[in-house]
């Protein structure tokens, strides 16, 4: 979602203002916040028996990139992917990888 988008979802939903300086600057926190449990959920996640995964598309200043989002029991595991590639695919999903991968196209 955008910073503008964030900031009419937080408006609407905590009936609050919020400058989109401040929507830039919780997102850098949360970013900062959950780097390391997204670095130890994503092995998790290539040793599950079953491996799922989806993939989207995104611009973000004008260029483009992927977003693979990894589901399991435990932990869902979202991380950007750019360039978009079998190699990265492959890091992102553990060389073994069998399962489905489902697009939006």
């Amino acid at each position: 979602m955008s910073q503008r988008e964030g900031h009419e979802v937080w408006a609407a939903v905590c009936q609050t203002a919020v400058s989109g300086g401040s929507i830039a600057a919780l997102a850098q926190a949360v970013r900062t916040a959950l780097a390391v449990p997204v670095v130890a959920a994503a092995p998790y996640g290539q040793r599950q028996p079953v491996r799922t995964a989806a993939e989207t598309g995104w611009r973000e200043q004008g260029k483009r990139g992927w977003v693979w989002i990894r589901p399991t029991a435990r932990v869902t595991v979202v991380r950007g992917l750019a360039p978009r590639g079998a190699a990265r695919a492959k890091a992102r999903l553990g060389e073994d990888f069998w399962g489905v991968v489902g697009t939006d196209r």
